[in-house]
This record gives C-alpha cells, structure tokens and sequence, in this order.
C-alpha cells in the first residue's frame, strides 16, 4: 500500500477491521459459522480496493463519485477498469495461502445471484460469510452514518433471509454492532 495517502489507507483498515468485528459478532449468534473465519473473511473481502486504487490511477476519483452519489463500488468498476475487486482479491487471497473458501467467497461477494448460485460454484460455508459479512457491513454502514458502497438494500435483505435472522434479532444486533463500533472508535 506504499504510495497512497496514509490517512484513507487508515480510514479504509479501520473501517475493514469495524466490519470484520461486527461479522464476528454476528456469527457468534448464527450455527455452523466460525466466528474467527468470519472475521477473517470480512478484514480480507475488500483487500484489492487499496490494490486497485494504486494500479488505476483514476481509481481514486471513482471511489470517491461512488461515496459522494451513493453508487455500488463494484458497478463502478466494472464499468471503468478491466477487472472488479472480488476478482482481484480473490486472486490475492490464494497468492496469500489463505483458503480456498475465503477465495470463493471474496470472487463471488458481488454477484447480484450469489445466493442462487449452486454449491458446486459457491459452497454453503461460503455463502455463509457473505451473508455474514454484507449485514456486518450494512450495520456498520448505518452506525457510523456512511454511505453503502457495497451491499444494497436487496442484498442485505436476502442476507438476513440466508442467516433467519428476525426482525428482534436484526434489532439486537444493531445494537451489539453499534456499541462495538463506538467502543473500536473511542
């Protein structure tokens, strides 16, 4: 990451590591979800965006117009640059070692289908991070009063619907999510 600004290189980590935490939380909650894959998954999910922004030198300014008018980062991408961060990081996430579920997991995040997909193309236990990981970062998204980049109402909802996650369990862990977010701030 050598050669971008060091404060939204900070503000990017900060936000990853708040959305991993809050996806650690919500798997603690959820059966047959680890919370430390969980929580992995999240802090690695969005890796290339730093990647893509050092070797795209106008990724900065489309990151940018995407938060200024609320627009889908990944969208975005696939309309400006050749290939999109899930591919990238997927790609990286193995160069790491890491496994090979996270991998999956990382490629297929933005797909709008992805909890259509059959299992031979995206494994259950994949899926599952993702749905962890779009309602972790969702929640996230609301708690400090961003704008979402990344999940969309749709797919938030169809997370909550993958996890059964009720409408007093959604608001239980609004309020876990939000407190772990006002803790990791101060």
């Amino acid at each position: 990451m050598t050669g971008l600004p060091a404060a939204w290189v900070e503000q990017f980590w900060k936000r990853v590591t708040l959305v991993a935490i809050a996806a650690s939380i919500i798997a603690r909650r959820q059966y047959g979800i680890s919370p430390d894959a969980a929580y992995t998954y999240a802090l690695f999910h969005d890796a290339a965006i730093p990647l893509m922004m050092r070797r795209f030198p106008d990724y900065a300014g489309i990151y940018e117009k995407c938060q200024a008018e609320e627009l889908m980062l990944v969208e975005a991408e696939k309309n400006y640059f050749p290939c999109t961060h899930p591919i990238v990081g997927s790609l990286l996430v193995r160069n790491w070692g890491l496994p090979g579920l996270l991998g999956k997991a990382i490629r297929f995040h933005h797909e709008e289908d992805v909890y259509e997909l059959p299992d031979r193309t995206l494994p259950g236990g994949a899926l599952s991070l993702i749905a962890v990981t779009q309602v972790a970062e969702y929640l996230v998204t609301e708690a400090i009063h961003g704008n979402d980049l990344e999940v969309g109402a749709d797919q938030f909802a169809r997370a909550l619907v993958h996890l059964g996650i009720s409408e007093g369990d959604l608001d239980e862990l609004r309020g876990l999510v939000a407190t772990a977010v006002e803790e990791s701030l101060h």
